[in-house]
């Protein structure tokens, strides 16, 4: 005997927009990522149907891979001889047809729609917000409510058939280490002409995002995506992942790169700050080149925000010692010097 599994189920909304939920039974958790979009089945539209006395074939678009699997539950409807219309398993299918146990013949054989059988249903524009193998689901977020249930969902991306085989590429969200692309919000027409002209002169706009420098090589307005989105391209690609669920990521680029031979500025002159009402000119704090004071001291941050650790846990990269929470981080042209020391009179130069 054969015991068939209860498939992807949405359970219980929790907050107030945006919304959160626990899809659980996903057999094919590998193949998501967190922060891409996902959506229910759609319904296959302007279905024809053959009856042969014992089974009905209906027939549709070609789709990129076979719509439903054997054992599956879909619903049919739309057709004006009403022995097609009902609610069916799925023997086998194909990219242009589905087979069911009908023993209906004849009459209007066109006009027809198929739907997965669910009583769940996933809201507008929902993404994953997390996933954990250990209990094969993932959790979920929406500006609006989803409603709880079994369902039945595509994962946003496109599926090209090869000579081979089949290769499946789907869509993450864009922003993750390594990626040349960011998902942005649409910008205003002001925004998009400078970003667009710039580009067009190859004097691309910049901007850095925690320590590295980027230049923003593309633009893609939403429109001309067909998308909710835009896209920006940047070079390099990115260092740190600029993805958040919560507070976005403002990324401010309002300055164009220069030109070759083009005139720059260097500071050599930093101002010093008094931080506590101790004056802490005099301390040495390391090598030559990161504590000179006062002379002139060149090039980038020796501590700089993408070197520092910033976990009580993190390990020394040459020792493999645990080192301490960030004290300091240094941007720019700027160099900071201090002692600080915690409660047990232990004391940190840096």
């Amino acid at each position: 005997n054969l015991t068939f599994a209860t498939g992807p189920t949405i359970g219980s909304i929790t907050g107030a927009g945006p919304f959160f939920a626990t899809i659980s039974n996903i057999t094919c958790l590998e193949t998501l990522e967190i922060g891409q979009r996902i959506y229910s089945r759609p319904n296959i539209t302007s279905v024809t149907v053959a009856g042969n006395g014992t089974n009905c074939t209906y027939t549709f678009t070609s789709q990129t891979f076979p719509p439903y699997l054997p054992q599956q539950q879909i619903t049919i409807s739309g057709f004006a001889t009403a022995g097609y219309n009902g609610t069916f398993t799925v023997i086998s299918c194909t990219n242009t047809t589905v087979v069911v146990a009908n023993t209906t013949t004849g009459g209007t054989t066109t006009g027809g729609t198929i739907a997965v059988v669910a009583t769940g249903a996933l809201a507008a524009n929902t993404t994953i917000y997390s996933k954990s193998a250990a209990t094969n689901s993932i959790v979920i977020t929406s500006a609006l409510t989803p409603t709880a249930g079994t369902i039945v969902f595509n994962a946003e991306g496109s599926v090209y058939s090869l000579s081979g085989g089949t290769t499946v590429t789907v869509r993450r969200c864009l922003g993750e280490v390594g990626d040349t692309q960011v998902a942005v919000g649409n910008l205003g027409a002001a925004d998009a002409t400078r970003l667009t002209n710039g580009i067009s002169q190859s004097l691309y706009y910049q901007f850095v995002y925690e320590g590295t420098e980027y230049q923003i090589t593309n633009y893609q307005s939403s429109t001309s995506l067909g998308q909710d989105y835009a896209l920006i391209t940047v070079s390099p690609a990115l260092t740190r992942p600029v993805t958040r669920f919560n507070n976005p990521v403002t990324l401010k680029g309002a300055v164009q790169s220069p030109t070759s031979l083009s005139k720059g500025t260097l500071t050599i002159r930093i101002a010093l700050t008094r931080v506590t009402s101790h004056d802490l000119l005099e301390i040495g704090t390391g090598s030559y080149a990161d504590t000179n004071y006062p002379n002139e001291i060149y090039g980038p941050p020796v501590n700089s925000i993408a070197s520092v650790p910033v976990y009580s846990t993190q390990a020394d990269n040459e020792t493999g010692e645990l080192v301490l929470r960030s004290q300091m981080q240094e941007r720019g042209s700027g160099r900071t010097f201090f002692v600080t020391t915690d409660q047990f009179g232990n004391f940190s130069v840096g």
